[in-house]
């Protein structure tokens, strides 16, 4: 919930989709006001407003492939990110890789 509680924010991890996303939604309403994409993201885990309410920050992670996996030796098939999404309308969503971007640390 945004630090003036008018608006929630719900992070939307479709199985099966490439792009993961979250939606601004009108609390009093009930209104989904935007929805903002996060490219090439999966397995989106929590999101948080900043105190100021102008962005929300997101972690989530990449996989090293798009293609399914039944057992990965190490378990190395994903790449943990935040996203840092702006919550103006039509603002951006940026990628911040925490374990480098080809680096696929195991995840236990």
């Amino acid at each position: 919930i945004s630090p003036d509680g008018k608006t929630l924010v719900a992070i939307l991890d479709t199985v099966g989709s490439i792009n993961r996303s979250v939606d601004f939604i009108d609390i009093a309403s009930g209104r989904i006001l935007e929805n903002r994409v996060i490219r090439e993201s999966a397995n989106l885990r929590d999101v948080v407003y900043t105190p100021d309410g102008k962005y929300v920050v997101v972690t989530y992670q990449t996989p090293k492939n798009w293609l399914p996996v039944c057992e990965a030796e190490n378990g190395q098939v994903f790449t943990n990110n935040i996203a840092v999404v702006e919550t103006k309308a039509g603002g951006k969503a940026a990628r911040i890789p925490l374990d480098g971007l080809n680096n696929y640390d195991g995840n236990p």
